[in-house]
């Protein structure tokens, strides 16, 4: 059935004043409760009976249990949308109150803790029973048949409801997932043609799922509908937590460009369904962090080197169809959302904002690309349309653009003989560089410029910012990262303990024993050839004496540096292997 003759049929059931039992069934999570609630919310003043009721079965020992959690929840029909509550509960022991004065009146015995009414749990059996007698004309809603304890049979419930149908005026109707049922065993199948009129099966497609939780008039909303419906989510209680979760979103990225808010609205709904779905389908997180990386083959290797091509097919297909490239820093912080279930709102803004900086990036550059489309798209003589084009260009993108961008820009105005503009060009691109404080490193460059000006630029800029680095210029950059750099570290290599000794004694920062950590693992590192491997060793030697020295300064640093002292082993064997 569509979530349209579910509720229809509900809706007949509620208003009908002859209405007696029927059955909701349906899988766990697609949300059989949320569909009636929302349709009470909506209908209940339609309801035909003048009271309502909603028990859940979980956690009932018994069947005196069941009776007194009916009564307790009794509220009248136009208030069936809240939950029974401590006035409600008061209401209706006013209620008992007068029928125990009735039964006394009789001569009925009661004993004094019952008649005192406290609690209904601290009630007698006497108190109990009138209780449940002064239910009747109401509308019950009994859920989680599939979750009672052991000690409340099916049998019994089944009997109550057919008990409160025939003698209470009631209409009852029970809310299951009748996939855990027992089969045949259950006395469920035995008894259910006996209590009930019909059931009505409730298991909605993916649109139908979403559109009963998302708000389709709300754009943020409307984007995870959409989302959601491509991963083919119909679990009510996986989208309620995609929903909750996007609510702890919402006040830090709405803001921010459209791709970034995108991005944010399409890794969360993949995110929830991996990592609290059971459907078996889903997608294993693990994988999705590792997507774009070379972890990505490696999650699916066993532990003798193959891999499972398969899983590992039918993983990437799933997340090609959903559009999921690769995982990068935004999706890891949403990611970890999900698996924390707390947001770490700076990091979250943080990485928006570098997204949101390559999107003004790739924005301006396309501005670029478009100039180069004027280029090759034709063989007609618009020297003049291009070299516009490729100026409209450098107004909004020449300290964006790459070495490489440039140096094809100059080498085309200078082959159409422009030299005097080129020169100007790169006059303006390396000033920016000196004002933002760049720096180059010649290896990180993909292609050296072909244009000689631009070449003889660069070079000289290099060689001009090649300022002395102070000693931690050395260290600082690399602490928490597995990152080297050669030049750096073999400058480091020929400082002296006293240089070591001098960092370490004044620093004064919570970073310090990081500071400290960085260079004694340099002791650790095997490297491919014989300088850098003696100058790892050099460091560990001259830091680990520095640190020696300022052990035996007092008995507080003393205490401070025994936790280097598991490197004395290294130190010793190092400093043997120097002397021979």
């Amino acid at each position: 059935m569509s979530v349209q003759q579910v509720r229809s049929a509900l809706e007949m059931f509620i208003s009908e004043p002859n209405s007696r039992a029927v059955v909701l069934k349906g899988e766990w999570g697609t949300g059989k409760t949320y569909l009636w609630n929302m349709l009470l919310k909506q209908k209940k003043e339609s309801i035909s009976r003048k009271k309502y009721a909603y028990v859940s079965l979980f956690g009932l020992s018994n069947l005196a249990d069941l009776k007194r959690a009916i009564f307790e929840n009794v509220v009248s029909s136009e208030n069936a949308d809240v939950n029974g509550d401590f006035k409600s509960l008061i209401g209706n022991l006013a209620g008992v109150g007068q029928a125990l004065e009735r039964a006394v009146r009789k001569g009925v015995k009661v004993t004094t803790e019952a008649a005192s009414i406290p609690f209904v749990k601290g009630l007698g059996g006497v108190v109990d029973a009138i209780s449940f007698a002064s239910v009747a004309d109401t509308l019950i809603c009994i859920d989680d048949y599939e979750r009672r304890n052991t000690g409340l049979s099916g049998k019994e419930v089944l009997g109550l409801i057919s008990y409160l149908v025939e003698n209470k005026n009631c209409s009852v109707i029970l809310v299951l997932n009748h996939s855990q049922l027992n089969g045949d065993l259950d006395e469920y199948f035995q008894f259910t043609e006996k209590v009930f009129d019909y059931e009505i099966e409730f298991a909605p497609t993916p649109h139908e799922a979403a559109n009963l939780v998302f708000d389709v008039g709300n754009v943020y909303e409307n984007q995870l509908l959409t989302n959601s419906i491509a991963l083919k989510i119909s679990n009510i209680r996986i989208l309620k937590k995609i929903l909750y979760f996007s609510k702890a979103l919402s006040g830090v990225v709405r803001n921010y460009s459209e791709p970034v808010v995108a991005q944010v609205l399409h890794t969360l709904p993949l995110a929830v369904w991996s990592i609290y779905s059971s459907d078996p389908q889903r997608v294993m997180i693990g994988a999705i962090k590792e997507l774009g990386g070379s972890g990505f083959e490696a999650f699916f290797a066993s532990k003798d080197g193959s891999g499972d091509s398969t899983i590992k097919n039918k993983t990437s297909n799933i997340l090609k169809e959903y559009g999921f490239q690769n995982c990068d820093e935004l999706d890891i912080a949403v990611i970890s959302l999900v698996e924390k279930g707390y947001l770490d709102e700076g990091e979250i803004r943080k990485l928006a904002e570098e997204m949101a900086a390559k999107v003004r990036h790739n924005k301006d550059i396309q501005v670029l690309r478009d100039a180069w489309s004027v280029y090759r798209r034709s063989f007609r003589n618009n020297e003049d349309e291009l070299l516009g084009c490729f100026e409209d260009a450098l107004k909004v993108c020449l300290d964006k653009m790459s070495f490489m961008d440039l140096d094809s820009i100059c080498e085309t105005f200078r082959e159409l003989g422009r030299d005097e503009r080129a020169t100007q060009i790169v006059d303006e691109f390396m000033l920016g560089l000196a004002r933002r404080g760049t720096i180059i490193d010649k290896r990180e460059l993909f292609r050296w410029p072909k244009n000689k000006y631009l070449s003889d630029a660069l070079n000289a800029y290099i060689e001009e910012s090649k300022a002395e680095k102070e000693f931690a210029d050395y260290i600082l950059p690399y602490v928490g990262t597995n990152s080297l750099n050669r030049e750096d570290y073999l400058r480091l290599s020929q400082a002296s303990v006293d240089d070591f000794y001098n960092f370490f004694s004044v620093g004064d920062s919570e970073n310090l024993n990081a500071w400290v950590l960085y260079c004694l693992e340099f002791g650790s590192i095997r490297a491919s050839e014989d300088e850098s491997q003696e100058a790892f060793r050099s460091i560990f030697l001259k830091s680990y004496e520095a640190v020696l020295r300022i052990r035996a300064e007092s008995l507080l640093n003393k205490m401070r540096t025994d936790t280097y002292m598991s490197y004395q082993e290294m130190y010793d064997a190092l400093k043997e292997q120097k002397a021979l």
